[in-house]
């Protein structure tokens, strides 16, 4: 089934049905033509379900980038669960910031997707909406608190200004994992990249 072309998310709520290009189908079996028509029906009632329960395009994108960010911080949230009520701020950071790098099946097809909302976003402006800042601030001040709890038993330095640091190492992430993506550096090397920019943080002054 095909999906939305570039023009559909830019002029008004219109989604091209399959069979509807400007390809021939001249010469295609009877099968074919059942295949594709059974294609276009659905094609059809799935863009009316669509139109039912999200109303514009923009509201089925905003959906599916909540669902994405809901996923990725339920994976997050069981890995620092899993290191333990006491785990050390450094630790949790490292898990942070591993859990947004492209490794595996998973965390790749999260990024692409969050590439894909990121990219819709830039390049339409009526699909643009402040909440979906939301997963970016809510890792920046993650990472912040942790830094204002090392800080406070001397695992990092006072003369830090852990909302900074929070925010750079945040931006940091999604350049790397999108060099991990199109292969411009190895997952391996931009974890250490990763792991070197936390320990600077909390190395002591």
């Amino acid at each position: 089934m095909r999906g939305p072309t570039s023009s559909a998310w830019s002029t008004g709520n219109e989604w091209p049905a399959p069979g509807t290009s400007s390809v021939s189908t001249r010469g295609m079996t009877e099968r074919t033509r059942v295949s594709s028509r059974r294609d276009r029906c659905t094609w059809l009632l799935s863009a009316s379900m669509r139109s039912v329960y999200f109303g514009t395009k923009a509201e089925l994108l905003h959906a599916a980038n909540r669902h994405v960010a809901d996923r990725a911080s339920a994976r997050l949230m069981r890995r620092l669960a899993a290191l333990g009520a006491d785990a050390e701020p450094r630790r949790i950071v490292h898990t942070v910031v591993d859990e947004f790098l492209p490794t595996d099946k998973p965390r790749r097809e999260a990024m692409l997707l969050f590439f894909a909302f990121y990219t819709a976003q830039m390049t339409d402006p009526a699909l643009a909406r402040g909440e979906a800042a939301g997963v970016p601030q809510g890792l920046a001040a993650l990472v912040a608190g942790q830094i204002r709890r090392a800080q406070a038993s001397g695992d990092a330095p006072t003369d830090i200004d852990p909302d900074r640091e929070g925010a750079i190492l945040t931006a940091a992430i999604p350049g790397l994992a999108s060099g991990v993506l199109v292969n411009y550096v190895t997952a391996s090397a931009a974890a250490a990249i990763l792991d070197y920019a936390v320990d600077q943080i909390f190395a002591p002054r």
